[in-house]
């Protein structure tokens, strides 16, 4: 395990102004039925006008839409964008905000639409340095709806729909799940944030609390000068991610490798960014103590969960049906550059042909392996890091090993002794007990 993994998103930003235009806005934040200034919002690649000004979208709804090109949930849900604006542009205006913090840039942000630019276009900001502070968040995608100049609503994703839209118009209101925002430090106890207090005076708890829907996940262990652990904290985390994050040298499993015994599989192996899952699903950990070193803070960890969700893990080995890859002709095999771009579409969601960049076949077998909920084996030897083309339609088996014939590799069906995690049910604690 990482010595702190922080993963998701920076904060991005609401659309560029100039310093001229933009006098005295930028010191408060704006909520959920405050007036937007008529701000000029300039930077704007991939439409009619360098600049705009929300007035120019009278009696529309200016959708901002805070993203980053390292965002997967960002511009996965762009092809869904591009269908509600094309479908709706007498109602809809959606504007991208690309932050500078995101450390994306004009070239970047080209070359980023350039690559996908058969399968959408949308307006985008680039590189604001000005608006965040009236729209701060800290996670992305983020969006701010607009209509008339006056903020009708910031929500998450699912949210943007065709029929939550309408009934702008249509009702004259939106009924929606607001997203809420937390000002979170990360250098504070979770635990006394969420108690409104500051005073960080426990010096040994460990607590489990439910879903923040306001706060980037992330986990970290918390070490002294001298690196021992004096505590651990994760955030908004499933059932399933929390439990394998306490077994360390297995915690990369994925669900095709975890076997529920005796269990309703639902709240462990599913799922899903709806905040209804994310509600009933994830947790927040939190447990400082007495500095020690990382196998005795592990431990704790790992006994922790397993009396908060009460449960009993064991990893053993079986035989499972899995995919299996070798190289069939080393000739046909593209190997990477140095120095080419870590890059990848197969999150973009738009039906395009799947290409991976400077990638280890390690890591491109692991996506397919969630995307096929089988196992993949990299039988291959390769050190070296490779270029690949998948089909659009990688999903289907013949398909894909037709890709990996035509680049020098071979995939076959095969059987293989795996490791496995197994998750039993096991009462040792009261179902109540939640700290100590």
């Amino acid at each position: 395990m990482k010595l702190k993994i922080t993963l998701l998103a920076l904060l991005c930003l609401f659309f560029k102004a100039s310093a001229q235009s933009f006098t005295g806005a930028s010191e408060h934040e704006l909520k959920v039925g405050d007036h937007v200034p008529d701000i000029t919002i300039a930077n704007i690649i991939n439409y009619n006008s360098a600049s705009v000004k929300p007035s120019d979208f009278k009696n529309k709804i200016l959708l901002l839409d805070f993203w980053s090109t390292w965002c997967s949930a960002c511009v996965g849900n762009f092809p869904h964008l591009y269908s509600l604006q094309q479908k709706m542009p007498d109602e809809l205006q959606i504007l991208l905000i690309n932050c500078k913090s995101t450390k994306d840039n004009l070239a970047k942000l080209q070359s980023y639409f350039n690559k996908r630019k058969n399968y959408y276009q949308l307006p985008c900001v680039v590189e604001d340095t000005v608006l965040d502070k009236m729209f701060p968040h800290q996670t992305i995608p983020h969006y701010v709806w607009i209509k008339n100049s006056k903020v009708i609503a910031i929500t998450y994703a699912p949210e943007v729909n065709e029929k939550n839209i309408r009934s702008v118009f249509e009702a004259g209101r939106v009924k929606i799940i607001p997203k809420p925002h937390i000002n979170y430090d990360d250098k504070e106890s979770l635990l006394n944030l969420l108690k409104g207090s500051q005073n960080q005076t426990d010096f040994y708890h460990s607590v489990l609390l439910p879903y923040q829907p306001s706060m980037l996940f992330h986990e970290q262990f918390r070490y002294t000068d001298d690196l021992r652990v004096t505590g651990i904290e994760i955030v908004n985390c499933s059932k399933i991610n929390l439990l394998k994050l306490a077994l360390g040298n297995i915690g990369h499993l994925q669900s095709d490798r975890i076997i529920i015994d005796g269990m309703d599989p639902a709240g462990f192996l599913a799922d899903s960014t709806a905040e209804s899952w994310k509600a009933k699903n994830c947790f927040c950990y939190e447990a400082l103590f007495p500095a020690c070193n990382r196998e005795e803070a592990v431990e704790f960890f790992r006994q922790d969960f397993t009396r908060f969700l009460q449960v009993k893990i064991d990893s053993v080995e079986r035989d499972m049906d899995c995919y299996v890859l070798t190289i069939a002709d080393s000739g046909k095999i593209t190997e990477a550059k140095q120095g080419t771009k870590v890059e990848t579409n197969i999150f973009d969601n738009t039906g395009a042909p799947v290409f991976y960049s400077n990638y280890s076949v390690k890591d491109v077998l692991y996506q397919l392996e969630s995307k096929y909920q089988v196992p993949f084996i990299d039988e291959t030897g390769l050190v070296t890091r490779v270029n690949l083309q998948l089909p659009a339609n990688y999903r289907d088996e013949e398909s894909l090993m037709k890709a990996f014939i035509r680049q020098g590799f071979q995939l076959t069906r095969s059987k293989r002794k795996l490791r496995c995690l197994v998750i039993s049910n096991q009462l040792a604690y009261p179902a109540t007990a939640q700290n100590h």
